[in-house]
């Protein structure tokens, strides 16, 4: 009864809107964690008869009064899941006498009042654990296809799917299992014409850049399996500027935000989180820099409500080693704690400044400041490397779509055809599935086997308050300190900070 690392939905909470009742979804998560998941009526009986069903052990089905439901149809649903051996609770509340009559009459195993008593799921769960489940004669099972209609499904990776109207998501994005090889793009060379995703620019476009830049989400590192490309190495970065930064005894920790589509979430992501590792680090009297190098369309200084400047581009361009007097009067700082570098007033080539020069900026920042937030853009170019291999961690953002997926798959294509270090790469979900989403949590499972990676985490639609946010120029901690992005986002940051400390702490001792 209790949760289990296996992935396997083990039980299953059904009911016409189970948002309405929050006091099961709050103990369902108690008792099996990530184990469990939700589904509407129109899902349940073909859930129930396809192979789905065979990895769980408990069904509970809740009802309210309020709830314009066939109570034949819900005998119905306790007889298939009987017939799979499954355990069954009823969950009612304020059911008029008729219908509780009609209920009781079916095979299930348990009936609940709502709201639940202290204990009582949890004791009717482990009484079914232990008392053995009789099948009941049924029809026939049906080998439902869930998968390329929308209808909601257990997350079980590459089942076959069931021919019937998704109530939430019509048309759900194709698994990243469908995806066709292709030759992986290069950074000095236009990838060949992809026939699934258009891609006008000659450089080996991941996705058009936009105002909310996309990238996608870190997952833990793991081995990933090898894929060619043709992309050329580049030359390696020029050790030192011409002017050498002033020495702060800094070994600064540079992480990368990367969006593997176009809106998927990157930039709002790097402002966050630039923010949220700001506050966190300030009693340590540390300092975070935040850079944006989207230089066409970067969005950095309007999340945050700073000034667009050119000298950071004129630092760039102008030939000069770059020291730290100088960067310093080329950052504003946002609420005088975090320092920004800004995209240009207008929109120039990614290619403004080469590999050495990016090089020598990234490593000007890490001797100067404790943590280096860089928002990249969806494009890869000649200085894309120089990032990469500076990076402690190198996140990379994306959605439950096909664009993140096959971008993704370049992505690595690119990476380890090079022997570069993949393995600094985690995955980011933004707009993650919800707990009860089992038709997202599905798709989500599939992407995360198809590209054989992990999305370290997930992160959930912050809804309007987003939006609003950065059309205000805020953090989301100033605005909605309760949100649920920014709540995952602050678990983030409190993360790497940790992470960090305890690895200054080792290498200190040693």
């Amino acid at each position: 009864m209790t949760s289990d690392n296996s992935g396997r939905i083990i039980a299953c909470a059904i009911a016409p809107n189970l948002e309405a009742f929050d006091q099961i979804i709050d103990q369902m998560q108690d008792l099996f964690g990530e184990n469990w998941g939700g589904l509407n009526l129109e899902d349940a009986l073909p859930v129930l008869n396809s192979r789905h069903s065979e990895q769980m052990d408990h069904v509970l089905i809740a009802i309210d009064e309020t709830d314009d439901v066939d109570i034949d149809g819900i005998v119905e649903i306790v007889a298939a899941a009987k017939s799979r051996q499954l355990s069954v609770t009823l969950v009612t509340k304020n059911l008029d006498a008729v219908s509780l009559q009609q209920l009781m009459r079916s095979d299930a195993d348990d009936f609940l009042p709502y709201p639940l008593p202290d204990g009582a799921l949890k004791a009717s769960f482990a009484k079914a654990d232990e008392t053995p489940v009789v099948a009941t004669p049924t029809a026939p099972m049906m080998n439902f296809d869930l998968t390329d209609t929308g209808a909601p499904s257990t997350p079980i990776p590459q089942e076959p799917p069931v021919a019937q109207d998704a109530p939430e998501n019509e048309n759900p994005a194709p698994v990243a299992a469908e995806i066709e090889p292709q030759e992986a793009p290069t950074f000095n060379a236009a990838p060949e014409p992809d026939p699934t995703i258009p891609e006008p620019a000659p450089e080996p476009q991941m996705g058009a850049s936009a105002p909310q830049s996309a990238p996608e989400a870190p997952a833990a590192p793991q081995s990933e399996p090898p894929v060619a490309s043709n992309v050329q190495p580049i030359a390696a970065p020029a050790p030192a500027p011409q002017q050498a930064p002033v020495a702060t005894g800094k070994d600064g920790i540079l992480l990368p935000v990367y969006g593997l589509a176009g809106g998927v979430g990157a930039s709002t992501l790097a402002a966050n989180l630039a923010w949220e590792i700001q506050n966190i680090i300030a009693k340590d009297d540390a300092k975070v820099c935040l850079l944006d190098f989207g230089f066409q369309f970067g969005s950095i200084a309007t999340y945050l409500d700073v000034g667009r400047s050119d000298i950071g581009l004129e630092l760039l361009s102008s030939g000069v080693g770059l020291d730290s007097q100088a960067f310093s009067q080329a950052v504003p700082k946002y609420k005088g704690k975090l320092d920004i570098l800004p995209a240009p007033i207008d929109a120039v080539p990614l290619e403004v400044a080469d590999a050495e020069e990016i090089a020598q900026l990234l490593d000007l920042t890490m001797s100067m400041y404790d943590y280096v937030i860089v928002d990249l853009p969806t494009a890869l170019v000649s200085w894309s490397e120089a990032v990469l291999q500076r990076a402690k961690l190198y996140l990379a953002v994306g959605e439950v779509e096909m664009r993140t997926a096959q971008n993704a798959l370049r992505f690595l294509r690119v990476l380890k055809s090079d022997d570069l270090p993949y393995e600094k790469v985690q995955f980011i979900m933004n707009r993650a599935p919800k707990k009860t989403d089992l038709s997202g949590r599905s798709r989500m499972k599939r992407m995360s086997d198809s590209l054989n990676v992990e999305f370290r985490w997930a992160l959930p639609d912050g809804g309007k308050q987003v939006l609003n946010a950065c059309d205000q120029g805020t953090p989301l901690a100033e605005v909605a300190g309760r949100n649920p992005l920014r709540k995952e986002i602050r678990k983030i940051a409190e993360n790497l900070v940790s992470v960090s400390k305890d690895a200054a702490e080792v290498k200190a001792r040693a």
